[in-house]
């Protein structure tokens, strides 16, 4: 009898260190996971970039429109610096407004062939 207790104390233990085993083998794929999607994104935002530099190259795009955009949705100094824009003023510390959809609406010549634009 005392042996088969300890049979199946040592396959309980076998169990939970192939349940623990499970859990990581999980963990580890949703990083690989998490990670392949990040890089599928990065790729995208590149391949956008990219055909959207090619259409104001072509006068297809409106640069005025894009900058108007731009001046409304960035909104760290850093990003703001890379498109020669100016830094945002600060905000008042009582404002709520942060967040609305008018905080974050496009104008309206986006998307529009150049000199369609309002």
């Amino acid at each position: 009898m005392a042996k088969r207790d300890q049979r199946i104390s040592e396959l309980e233990a076998k169990l939970r260190e192939l349940k623990s085993e499970a859990t990581r083998q999980k963990v580890r794929q949703r990083v690989v996971d998490a990670r392949k999607e990040r890089t599928k994104d990065t790729r995208r935002k590149i391949l956008l970039g990219a055909w959207l530099m090619r259409q104001l190259e072509r006068g297809e795009f409106s640069r005025e429109a894009l900058m108007g955009a731009l001046q409304s949705y960035l909104e760290r100094d850093e990003d703001r610096a890379l498109f020669d824009l100016p830094p945002r003023p600060a905000a008042p510390a009582h404002s709520a407004s942060h967040g609305t959809a008018a905080d974050s609406a496009v104008p309206s010549g986006i998307g529009a062939p150049a000199g369609r634009s309002r």
